[in-house]
């Protein structure tokens, strides 16, 4: 009996929080964003690191053409409203071996701009990876805002 009403007051307790909002987030300067993580590949045949913010149906054809032409099957093409969702491709560059990572850590939006955060994982000297020519990359969704892309790395 003592157990059941404990257990009882354990889950009315875990049921009761409310979410508060942050001043940032009621001021709108800086406030985390959500994303998606579409894909994330080690060979996606493009040789130069590059950033791309695709805004149409065409460009992600394009991009995903590129990326799937060497895969059968390819990944499959994601329905985008692009009227209100931007998608955010980051290429890592050719690599001589593997070991070698991209993502997007983190979406913020700050006054004007979206700040987005990538983070790129490589080898260390002394760590064991294959030989093999890789091309890291990214793909991740976020909601439209109509604000200036800012890219750092961690």
């Amino acid at each position: 009996m003592k157990l059941g009403l404990l257990l009882l007051t354990i889950l009315i307790g875990c049921s009761s929080s409310k979410n508060v909002d942050t001043p940032a987030e009621k001021n709108n300067e800086n406030t985390q964003l959500s994303f998606e993580v579409l894909v994330e590949d080690q060979i996606g045949g493009f040789v130069k690191e590059e950033i791309r913010i695709i805004k149409n149906r065409e460009s992600l054809l394009e991009v995903y053409g590129y990326v799937n032409r060497i895969r059968k099957p390819g990944f499959s093409i994601p329905k985008v409203d692009f009227s209100k969702e931007t998608i955010i491709a980051v290429f890592m560059g050719e690599k001589t071996t593997g070991g070698f990572s991209v993502t997007i850590e983190n979406v913020k939006e700050e006054n004007k701009k979206l700040i987005v955060k990538i983070k790129e994982t490589k080898p260390g000297p002394k760590d064991m990876v294959t030989m093999a020519i890789t091309q890291p990359f990214c793909f991740v969704k976020i909601n439209n805002v109509g604000k200036e892309f800012v890219f750092e790395k961690l």
